[in-house]
């Protein structure tokens, strides 16, 4: 069967799951790709919806897929990784196999699941690293090669590291000892911030529960405005505490705040040094939108502020 399966991707998305007998979808995709199904599902236990949204992103031919699923399986590959890289099977089958043998082959992987990811490079830059990570060898003596010993430094699992790594990346060939200096100042900033979220939060289950009870309010009125800014959700704890700290020492109020949130979007600094602009030409209180506009529409703002206030006084 040498049909491609990209000119059959607008039948494939308007079919409900198929029995595997079906001929309507052996007429119209093959026996081939209807195998392919059944095993993504049977055998990776992978869902209908998304074992259709795997071999739609497939342009090679479909025995080549149903070839790629059956050798990793045999290589005790399972569904939850073939779902993270998809990939994997869309590649030419005599590839794929090679590739397979090659990241085995000393300094490089102990299983295959470990080095699915570098699958992803050609095998001449499988070669360049294998002989980096040979000539690198007497400075990891407990570990097959730099990338295990970078796993267990940042507690992931190998075949997740792998795959992030799968590509050209600087960390395969940087100098270790910088890496580790990378890794001990993220540990270090890591554990602070999870110190000082763990402190402020005190008996609050989550960041809204302490929100709620600084800002006086129920947590559904605050849900409503983190899901409506992308930027709140990523903020620390200790931002947003610093920040209510400020305005309310200014005399900014609760109500005042929660009409204009993306205040804590800026710099304590920021918001510090124009409170006192405002405040310094006698205008507060203030529309809290101000503390958000450009660097160009405050200067304007507080110029004409100026001008009206000394035309008045």
């Amino acid at each position: 069967m040498t049909q491609l399966l990209r000119p059959c991707v607008c039948l494939l998305a308007t079919v409900c799951r198929p029995a595997r007998s079906s001929t309507t979808l052996r007429t119209a995709l093959g026996d081939t790709l209807d195998t392919a199904m059944g095993m993504l599902q049977d055998v990776f236990g992978m869902t209908h919806e998304d074992a259709q949204y795997i071999l739609i992103s497939c342009s090679v031919p479909e025995q080549d897929i149903l070839s790629n699923l059956r050798i990793l399986h045999q290589c005790g590959i399972g569904g939850e990784q073939v779902h993270r890289i998809p990939w994997i099977i869309g590649q030419s089958a005599d590839v794929l196999e090679e590739k397979l043998r090659k990241i085995q082959e000393p300094f490089l992987f102990q299983q295959h699941s470990d080095g699915l990811g570098f699958c992803q490079l050609r095998l001449g830059q499988i070669n360049t690293y294998q002989a980096h990570f040979r000539k690198e060898a007497p400075n990891f003596p407990h570990h097959p090669n730099r990338i295990y010993y970078l796993a267990e430094r940042i507690k992931v699992p190998v075949e997740l590291f792998s795959e992030k790594v799968g590509k050209p990346h600087r960390t395969l060939l940087l100098n270790i000892k910088r890496i580790d200096s990378f890794i001990d100042m993220f540990h270090r900033e890591f554990c602070e911030r999870y110190q000082s979220e763990k402190e402020l939060l005190g008996n609050h289950k989550s960041l809204l529960s302490y929100l709620a009870e600084r800002l006086h309010c129920e947590p559904s009125l605050l849900e409503e405005k983190f899901e409506s800014n992308e930027i709140l959700k990523r903020l620390h704890i200790s931002k947003f505490s610093r920040i209510l700290d400020l305005l309310y020492a200014e005399g900014i109020t609760a109500q005042e705040i929660m009409s204009c949130m993306r205040v804590f979007q800026y710099s304590e600094e920021r918001t510090a040094a124009r409170i006192k602009e405002l405040k310094d030409i006698g205008f507060f209180p203030f529309p809290m939108i101000l503390l958000c506009r450009t660097p160009a529409q405050f200067k304007n703002i507080v110029a004409m502020y100026r001008k009206k206030f000394k035309e008045e006084g």
